[in-house]
């Protein structure tokens, strides 16, 4: 092999490696945006949510449901009321019959944050739904309505962990 050949072929290879990383380190700058961008765009939801709830006057406990559901087609996300308890007393995904067979939410992450601080956010994989999510819980005050204390919101994100590993977290 001529000098110049091995040049030329050492000059390819450090532009070749050279690209590979700049289109690395693009690629992940643009999902931390995007996936900065998504929370954002929830967190803001759940807060409008919050407030329009803040305003509510339920009568039955059949009304959480249906305003759950009524949430839950407008933001285009999973729509969760959680009592302070940590009881699901609404959730756009279920039949208000089949709320009595979720799991109490107290302990998780996002909900407990949501007590302490105003506002929580976790992303862990669901075991329900087999996927990684990003759930976002705000407080809710409503005198009104003693039995919601937080509405949480739920987004799919199967891209979400880089490597695709599933957190270790429940859901």
């Amino acid at each position: 092999m001529t000098f110049r050949s091995r040049l030329f072929l050492a000059s390819f290879l450090t532009s070749a490696v050279t690209l590979i990383v700049a289109a690395v380190l693009v690629s992940w700058s643009v999902r931390r945006i995007v996936d900065d961008r998504i929370q954002r765009s929830l967190v803001n939801q759940a807060r409008l949510a919050a407030e329009t709830l803040a305003r509510w006057q339920p009568s039955t406990p059949a009304e959480f449901d249906a305003e759950a559901d009524t949430i839950g087609r407008l933001v285009s996300a999973r729509v969760t009321f959680v009592s302070l308890d940590g009881t699901v007393v609404g959730d756009s995904e279920l039949s208000a019959d089949e709320l009595a067979t979720l799991e109490n939410h107290a302990t998780r992450p996002e909900i407990q944050q949501a007590l302490r601080d105003g506002v929580g956010v976790a992303r862990r994989y669901s075991d329900t739904l087999k996927t990684n999510m990003l759930y976002v819980a705000v407080k809710v005050q409503n005198p009104s309505a003693p039995a919601l204390s937080e509405v949480r919101l739920a987004l799919p994100l199967t891209s979400a962990l880089p490597d695709g590993r599933k957190p270790t977290t429940k859901a």
